[in-house]
């Protein structure tokens, strides 16, 4: 008999982990099914099973997409001169804009988040600003 990767048996105990999570989700879900299709009553517990497959499902989906999304996370330091890091107020002076409008266009200036403060180099949105200065021209 095969079983699914993921599924282990400790004497009289199943763990399911993974893939076998969303496939045992889905056969007692269409076990379930089935039964109210063809009149039977529901076994008291099969409900509660479902609703732990599924939020175990749901938890492994989430970690299956943290994972990916961690792969894009490095970014150079920041450098240490504090004189060239500015925050919002600074930045919104130089580009002649709202607080909103730089922080919406904070990553294409390559802005870090500290805490729950932006940062931004100073020579960026200089280069920045000036882009876009040459650009409307």
């Amino acid at each position: 008999m095969s079983v699914p990767s993921g599924a282990y048996q400790l004497g009289t105990a199943v763990l399911l982990d993974g893939a076998a999570v969303a496939e045992a989700y889905w056969l007692v879900s269409l076990g379930r099914r089935a039964v109210s299709l063809n009149g039977y009553t529901d076994r008291p517990g099969f409900e509660e099973l479902q609703c732990i497959l599924k939020r175990a499902t749901e938890a492994h989906r989430q970690h299956q997409e943290s994972r990916k999304r961690h792969d894009d996370v490095a970014q150079p330091p920041l450098r240490a001169d504090s004189e060239q890091l500015i925050g919002t107020t600074e930045v919104a002076d130089i580009l002649g804009v709202g607080l909103r409008q730089v922080q919406r266009i904070a990553r294409s200036l390559d802005g870090r988040r500290i805490g729950t403060r932006w940062v931004f180099d100073r020579d960026a949105v200089r280069a920045y600003h000036a882009a876009a200065i040459e650009h409307e021209r």
